[in-house]
């Protein structure tokens, strides 16, 4: 199965809530919200804990609220601390959905960890191979997707682009620091990846051309 990944509309990010007066929302998390961010908390604490990375991701609070501002989520501060993060109902509406990537609440909660525990900024983080598509393999017996361009960070804010699940172990490694991909090479260090003919300038007929 061959899948044509493009670029879809970023969701806003509020970093930080610094302003006088700001304070933590509440939570109006559904039953079927709460469980699915607790899900999503239990699978991102595993995974740093499977690193060897010391965090306790319930030492702040979180909140699933209406934030407005098309922001999907925020990581709130005040003097400099972080006192919580605050998603956005839409963030786990799941709209997105597949074994093959990530949804938006794995990704959106990821980066807000960055901000929140680990003092992560925006950055412009996106490898592109350009006139090519980036040929990657994304799950057994799933066959490959084709992406115009991959996220070396999930704190990239030009552009929002679709996470295979196969990737996830390299985006909570960078988040904490110990990986850093900056050549789309350097993925094949977690899955089989090649660079092919743009499948917007292909003839769908044509077979691949393969550039090592």
């Amino acid at each position: 199965m061959r899948y044509l990944i493009l670029i879809i509309a970023l969701m806003g990010c509020g970093k930080t809530v610094t302003k006088r007066g700001a304070s933590f929302p509440s939570n109006e998390a559904s039953p079927l919200e709460s469980s699915q961010l607790d899900r999503a908390l239990i699978k991102i604490q595993t995974e740093f804990e499977t690193i060897g990375v010391s965090v306790n991701l319930r030492s702040l609070p979180y909140s699933v609220t209406t934030l407005g501002g098309n922001r999907a989520g925020v990581c709130y501060k005040k003097g400099g601390r972080s006192i919580g993060i605050a998603l956005d109902h839409s963030t786990l509406a799941d709209h997105f959905h597949t074994n093959d990537y990530l949804n938006d609440l794995y990704r959106v909660l990821l980066h807000e960890i960055g901000h929140c525990f680990f003092n992560r900024d925006h950055e412009s983080g996106l490898i592109k191979a350009h006139g090519h598509d980036l040929k990657i393999f994304i799950a057994q017996d799933r066959g490959e997707g084709y992406y115009t361009a991959l996220m070396n960070t999930v704190m990239a804010t030009d552009g929002w682009h679709l996470i295979p699940n196969i990737l996830w172990p390299y985006y909570v490694k960078e988040i904490a620091g110990q990986d850093r991909i900056n050549k789309w090479k350097e993925f094949d260090r977690y899955t089989y990846i090649q660079l092919v003919t743009q499948y917007s300038s292909r003839n769908l007929s044509e077979s691949l051309e393969i550039i090592e």
